[in-house]
């Protein structure tokens, strides 16, 4: 099902990545039929098609197969009429007239789909799978879940952003114990290249107990911009004092086992004896993690499945079976 929508701001979230927030118009608007009445819902981590109309601004696509690109949502549902999307510059014409022409009060149509989702905060300890029928109806199967490891590469935070403030309202409005608890490992090349750090920071200082947040950089110190210094390698580093982003820890490097291994540990340590209330407390590298959830570029999520299972020789793991472990790949 399409929606009419109208672009009410635009900003840059980063040197290549430009944010814009729409407001959904009341009725659905699909490209070549007449509107009808019907609600835009989404879970956090779908995305949707865009589609630039005819008459916004500069939109002259060269390539009639290209008409429509497909990004994630960045807000939660509790957010509409409006919804947030985060879009890297590329060649393909729907990114390029979003980071180059698009301007407010442009119209596009959206559609939503995909089934990398999270709960939608009717029940504040539930994650859901959710697949989809041929009509794109939702159908969603929904367990208890208390450690969350989210793991993000570049603009593959998108998806996992919109799930995160979902867990972050989910645990405010949260009295049960013992409480849910989330690590976010996100890579990307550079400092500047990572999106809504002050954000997350901001999280982190509400729910410091439960919720942490490891930002890393692959590039080497060399391809830094003058007068752009590059975080310490291997070692977690707090902001300066005088910073505001002192809740955050920063390392050097790509997420690594090491960083997995810290992670898990780390959502087993409070109330471990209730959480693992059935194993011996001293077998540390049996700490699981209930659900991760990851995206990034092409073969991170492969690369991450390895290092949640090392081999079948190996002791170490981070989750119980392959079904806890969801990713988004993109194409």
């Amino acid at each position: 099902m399409w929606h009419r929508a109208t672009i009410k701001s635009r900003k840059q979230l980063s040197p290549t990545v430009t944010g814009l927030t729409l407001k959904i118009h009341e009725t659905s608007s699909p490209p070549s039929a007449t509107p009808t009445n019907s609600s835009f819902t989404f879970l956090p981590g779908q995305w949707v098609d865009f589609q630039p109309l005819p008459t916004s601004t500069s939109w002259k696509p060269k390539d009639s197969n290209k008409t429509i690109g497909g990004y994630s949502i960045t807000s939660i549902p509790k957010s509409l009429p409006y919804i947030d999307l985060a879009i890297q510059s590329s060649r393909h014409p729907v990114a390029e007239w979003v980071t180059c022409h698009a301007k407010v009060n442009d119209l596009v149509n959206l559609r939503v789909g995909g089934s990398f989702t999270y709960a939608t905060g009717e029940k504040s300890d539930a994650s859901v799978k959710a697949t989809t029928n041929d009509d794109n109806v939702l159908s969603n199967e929904t367990t208890t879940k208390q450690r969350l490891l989210f793991v993000a590469g570049g603009v593959g935070i998108n998806p996992l952003f919109s799930m995160i403030q979902q867990w972050h309202v989910d645990q405010r409005q949260n009295d049960r114990s013992p409480q849910p608890r989330a690590v976010l490992l996100y890579s990307a090349r550079q400092e500047e290249d990572l999106l809504f750090v002050s954000e997350l920071n901001e999280m982190v200082g509400e729910l410091n107990d439960y919720f942490r947040v490891v930002l890393t950089t692959t590039a080497p110190a060399t391809d830094y911009p003058a007068g752009i210094a590059a975080l310490p390698k291997n070692d977690s580093v707090g902001n300066p004092k005088d910073s505001i982003l002192r809740n955050i820890e920063y390392k050097r490097g790509r997420v690594d086992q090491d960083m997995i291994k810290d992670a898990v540990r780390w959502i087993n340590m409070m109330d471990n004896a209730v959480l693992n209330d059935e194993r011996n407390q001293e077998e540390d590298d049996d700490v699981i993690a209930d659900l991760v959830y990851i995206c990034g570029p092409p073969g991170m999520p492969e690369d991450m499945q390895r290092l949640l299972f090392p081999s079948q020789n190996d002791r170490i793991r981070f989750v119980q079976s392959t079904d806890d472990v969801h990713f988004e790949k993109w194409w």
